[in-house]
């Protein structure tokens, strides 16, 4: 068991590296196109909220069936049913990648007269189609070494490529003035750059022959078992962006920019469980496979999340007018607000998480699809009644209650299949330290001589000594188990010099 905790926590660690890296660039990249305004700001996240939605029907779930077949059929010593997966993934890519790129660039305009009711998004849309099938076929390169257990991978062209080149384009582009158009063509850019990367780590990784790929039979189980996936993809992606989509639908774009100013902060706290869930679902699909239990694994892992994510949260919320009024300014400050509602709900729903590893390892994935149908209906019926009346701060109602359902309903279901639920002593435990040390430094920061300390020097100051303090907290409390401080100094001996 204690293998398979640090294979997690191994390859995780250079996920989370890169996904710590790539997520600041995102920042970063936002706060740049938030510079030409809330209008363009919000035509620009309504781009990316149907490109994200386009992008789930196009990949059509083929990246985590290649995560659960190839080390199945790898455990099953099978390297014809693994090629004929690999082989699979990649027809389906290409086929299906183009047609909704297709059906995307010629319907931009529909979309941004008939649903968001302004002409300037249909340039941004178009632009969007255009870097769908690059996307989709770097996913579907990286994710077969990801498969292997080769992290890096996804991780220099994902996370950190991606990041410095998008970036960078899009700063250029500002400081040029070229307008939003440049800007979102900096991700198309970089979408090209990727996919030309991504298959040259594939071809390190299992050589793609042409001629064998278009003679092997189509593993149509891969499809089945993906298909029903898409839903639950496409379901997250629904769920994240609905806030988006709906604001922009029923009230304007730039209450859409204003909402985007709060949401990537609460999002960065899924960041460490689907830093854990890219390694966890094959180490748990091979575990099961060799009829071996998997609730010490899934108790581990929520404990590393809630340890990682709790003094991250509560810090979120408490200066949430700092953080917005640092990173987007004033013409944003309306977003703290929102920032704090939507803290709660990713925070809580943070530590279900893994559980839904549950209906990918058992194969229930047509229950999965159901559930997040189920889903996506209560969170859009909450916006429309939220939004419609109290705004910005009803989007952010909507999600935090969809999100606490959620919750419930993924930890029944765990308990029902595995007997696995969330109440522990030990999660009690790490709550106390957290709320100390943060009671503590926001009660300091409150006091009148604070005051004339400048925004960005007080949130670093703050986050420093909220920090300590919690730390000095877990080891008083003993929150840190033997099993966690083995893994963690395996670690930190496999990555010193």
């Amino acid at each position: 068991m204690e293998e398979l905790l640090y294979r997690i926590a191994g390859n995780a660690l250079l996920y989370f590296s890169g996904n710590i890296f790539h997520r600041i660039m995102g920042f970063c990249y936002k706060i740049a196109v938030s510079h030409v305004g809330k209008e363009e700001y919000g035509l620009f996240n309504l781009g990316l909220a149907t490109f994200g939605i386009a992008s789930v029907l196009a990949l059509l779930g083929v990246n985590v069936g290649l995560l659960h077949f190839i080390p199945y059929y790898n455990s099953k010593n099978n390297p014809q049913k693994t090629k004929a997966s690999i082989y699979s993934a990649i027809k389906i890519g290409i086929i299906s990648s183009l047609t909704l790129a297709a059906l995307f660039y010629f319907s931009s305009g529909i979309i941004s007269e008939k649903i968001f009711h302004t002409k300037d998004l249909a340039k941004v849309l178009r632009i969007f189609s255009l870097a769908l099938p690059f996307w989709v076929m770097s996913v579907v390169f990286l994710y077969i070494p990801l498969a292997m257990q080769k992290v890096k991978y996804l991780v220099y062209t994902q996370d950190i490529l991606e990041s410095l080149v998008k970036i960078g384009l899009a700063f250029i582009f500002v400081w040029l003035g070229l307008g939003l158009s440049w800007i979102v063509s900096s991700y198309l850019f970089t979408q090209i750059l990727c996919f030309i990367i991504s298959l040259y780590f594939l071809q390190k990784t299992y050589p793609i022959k042409i001629n064998e790929m278009i003679i092997t039979k189509m593993n149509w189980e891969i499809l089945h078992y993906s298909i029903p996936v898409v839903y639950m993809t496409l379901g997250w992606i629904i769920f994240i962006w609905s806030d988006t989509l709906m604001l922009g639908f029923l009230i304007s774009p730039s209450s859409s920019g204003i909402y985007n100013a709060a949401a990537p902060f609460a999002w960065l706290l899924l960041l460490v469980p689907i830093s854990l869930n890219s390694i966890f679902l094959p180490l748990t699909t091979e575990v099961y496979v060799k009829n071996k239990n998997v609730k010490q694994i899934y108790k581990s892992v929520e404990r590393w999340i809630l340890i990682l994510n709790l003094p991250f949260g509560l810090f979120i919320f408490a200066f949430a007018p700092e953080i917005i009024l640092i990173f987007f300014g004033r013409d944003y400050i309306e977003a703290a607000g929102v920032l704090r509602i939507l803290c709660i709900g990713y925070l809580i729903y943070s530590l279900n998480f893994p559980k839904i590893n549950l209906f990918l390892m058992l194969r229930k994935t047509l229950l999965a699809a159901i559930f997040k149908t189920g889903l996506i209906i209560l969170n859009i019926t909450l916006d429309f009644l939220f939004i419609s009346i109290f705004g910005l701060i009803g989007a952010a109602l909507a999600t935090t209650l969809s999100l606490l359902i959620q919750s419930v309903v993924l930890e029944w279901i765990a308990f029902r299949f595995s007997g696995m639920h969330i109440f522990n002593t030990d999660y009690l435990k790490a709550t106390i330290p957290g709320l100390m040390s943060l009671g503590l430094v926001y009660a300091i920061s409150r006091l009148p001589f604070t005051k004339i300390i400048p925004a960005l020097y007080g949130v670093a100051f703050y986050s420093l000594i909220s920090l300590g303090l919690y730390l000095i907290g877990l080891w008083i409390f003993k929150i840190i188990k033997d099993e966690d401080k083995t893994v963690f100094s395996n670690l930190i001996n496999r990555i010193a010099p």
